[in-house]
């Protein structure tokens, strides 16, 4: 026999959001992770949203962009070594204006990948 919640812990409101397939297969694939249904997973996610400090997202988007800097440079280094061409300041200047551009997108995605995913990246 199921046990009864107590009525002060009954969930009575409900928030509905539309997702693509691709969303929807994210979502999936992330709670079974986890061992969780979809929707007791995006209930944590939506509730660790609530609970996450901003400083923890430009600490994460700082940490992307350092990582994308040297996937950048480390790759383009190589592929002009290969090409027998020097890697020139230009170079690293589009590099760092890359790994900029790509900070914030990479942090939330890799928020909303383990359920911390920030109220600016839910769209309605």
């Amino acid at each position: 026999m199921p046990r009864l919640k107590p009525k002060s812990s009954k969930r009575i409101f409900k928030v509905t959001a539309r997702l693509t397939s691709d969303e929807e297969i994210q979502l999936i694939e992330a709670a079974r992770r986890r061992n969780m249904s979809p929707s007791a997973f995006a209930r944590e996610a939506i509730l660790a949203s609530a609970q996450l400090n901003p400083s923890e997202r430009l600490l994460l988007a700082k940490t992307c962009k350092v990582e994308a800097m040297l996937q950048l440079l480390f790759g383009g280094l190589f592929a002009q070594m290969n090409d027998n061409k020097p890697f020139e300041k230009e170079h690293f200047r589009q590099a760092l204006e890359t790994a900029e551009a790509l900070q914030f997108r990479k942090a939330d995605e890799h928020l909303l990948k383990h359920g911390l995913v920030m109220p600016e990246v839910i769209h309605a």
